[in-house]
């Protein structure tokens, strides 16, 4: 039996219905509106909050050490929880620098868990493509071995994500 994903032609709709249905809930597909609304809750229900830019790779090395502090300075947490955190940040900021070349991440942490807000204005995901960046082993980039996102749906409690031609918004959710 193949991994393959067949999708051709799906609107908007039934690609949010499948990745709901495929993914238990975890991943979740938004308009502008929505997504914003959510990020705006998270806002209210964060005691801090930090921004940071990425223009180059040596900023993913350089946040994720930062992050890998907060998170220390936040909660107590298992090292393996600690790793998980940190390599969902690298694999979606990665995808800002080798899709979209800049963006901005800001980092909500919570009494629950942390929020991770990837921004970029690059020229967003095709509808159609979407569920194979998320259900398969799917990669754009011929070096790539293409489990970024899947390894993200996997270790976060959520993502919610908006993509437009003026760029892709992902907001995960890890409780901790």
């Amino acid at each position: 039996m193949s991994d393959k994903i067949i999708v051709s032609n799906m609107d908007i709709k039934s690609v949010r219905e499948l990745l709901i249905k495929a993914t238990g809930g975890k991943f979740r597909l938004s308009d502008k509106e929505s997504f914003e609304k959510n990020v705006e809750k998270v806002k209210l229900s964060a005691s801090d909050f930090y921004v940071f830019e990425i223009n180059e790779d040596k900023d993913i090395f350089n946040i994720r050490h930062k992050l890998q502090e907060l998170i220390k300075n936040s909660f107590q947490i298992e090292e393996k929880k600690l790793y998980n955190i940190l390599l969902v940040f690298t694999e979606l900021a990665t995808n800002i620098i080798k899709h979209a070349i800049k963006g901005v991440v800001e980092v909500y942490i919570s009494k629950e868990g942390i929020y991770i807000l990837f921004r970029d204005q690059g020229e967003g995901i095709d509808i159609e493509k979407i569920p194979y960046i998320a259900l398969s082993n799917y990669s754009s980039m011929e070096d790539s071995l293409g489990f970024g996102f899947t390894i993200c749906i996997n270790m976060c409690d959520s993502i919610d994500m908006e993509t437009s031609k003026e760029g892709t918004n992902i907001l995960v959710y890890i409780r901790i």
